[in-house]
C-alpha cells in the first residue's frame, strides 16, 4: 500500500518539537536574540548626523548594556566622545577616562585625567574619509542603579590622523563621578563639528 507523507505545516498547530542542536524559535527578530544579548535599538547613520542617541532604553530587565558601532565614518578628523543622558539631557562635567592606544606603527599613547566634561575614548584625533572607517563596542554597567557611579569601559579601533592615518587599536576605561542618579541614556559624538557620515550602531540589553 502508497504511503501518503503529510507535511508537518499542516498537521501541527504551533510550535514544533525542537531538534537535537535546534534553536526553538520560530521568527527570525528572536532568532536574533538568542545567547545573552538582546538587541533593543539600531541607528543606521544618515550623512550629516550630528550625535548618535539612545536615550530611554534602559530598564529593570538588563543590568548591563552593550553599543557596538561599525562601519562608522565621519566627516573631518575628529576624536570619537561618550556623554551620559539623564532626563534626556547630556552631561558634560565630572568624568574620569583612562586609555591605552596602540597604532600599526608601532607607537603607543596613552591618556588619563579627571573632572573632564567628555568621556575621551582616544587623545588623539581619527582619521575622516570614506576610506577611513571606524569601529567601537562598550559596556555600561547598571545604569539605573542608584548607589555608585557609572562606568563605560570598552575598545575603538580604526585610524589615527597621528602616524600617517594609519590603523590603530584603543582600550578605554571611564566614569560618570557627578552623582549617583540613573542614567536616562548615553550619546556618541565628535570632540569638534565633526558629523557622522555612514554605519550604524546598535544598542543591546545584555542577559545575565
Amino acid at each position: 500500500m502508497a504511503l501518503t507523507r503529510l507535511p508537518m505545516v499542516n498537521a501541527v498547530s504551533g510550535t514544533l518539537a525542537v531538534a537535537n542542536g535546534g534553536t526553538g524559535v520560530t521568527t527570525s527578530a528572536a532568532l536574533q536574540n538568542l545567547g545573552k544579548l538582546v538587541s533593543l535599538s539600531t541607528t543606521n547613520i544618515s550623512a550629516g548626523t550630528a550625535q548618535i542617541d539612545f536615550n530611554g532604553l534602559f530598564s529593570a530587565t538588563y543590568d548591563k548594556y552593550l553599543v557596538y558601532a561599525n562601519d562608522v565614518e565621519i566627516s573631518s578628523n575628529a576624536a570619537l566622545q561618550l556623554y551620559v543622558l539623564i532626563g534626556g539631557s547630556e552631561v558634560s562635567a565630572d568624568y574620569s577616562t583612562a586609555s591605552q592606544s596602540y597604532d600599526a606603527s608601532g607607537t603607543s599613547r596613552s591618556y588619563g585625567n579627571t573632572g573632564l566634561s567628555r568621556i575621551a575614548i582616544d587623545s588623539a584625533a581619527n582619521y575622516a574619509g570614506t576610506t577611513y572607517r571606524h569601529s567601537l563596542q562598550f559596556y555600561i554597567a547598571n545604569p539605573l542603579a542608584t548607589d555608585q557611579w557609572k562606568t563605560i569601559n570598552g575598545i575603538y579601533g580604526g585610524w589615527t590622523d597621528q602616524a600617517a592615518n594609519t590603523a590603530q587599536v584603543s582600550n578605554f576605561s571611564a566614569a560618570y563621578r557627578g552623582a549617583t542618579t540613573a542614567l536616562s541614556g548615553i550619546r556618541i559624538a565628535t570632540s569638534n563639528s565633526a558629523t557622522f557620515e555612514a554605519g550604524d550602531v546598535t544598542l543591546y540589553g545584555v542577559l545575565s
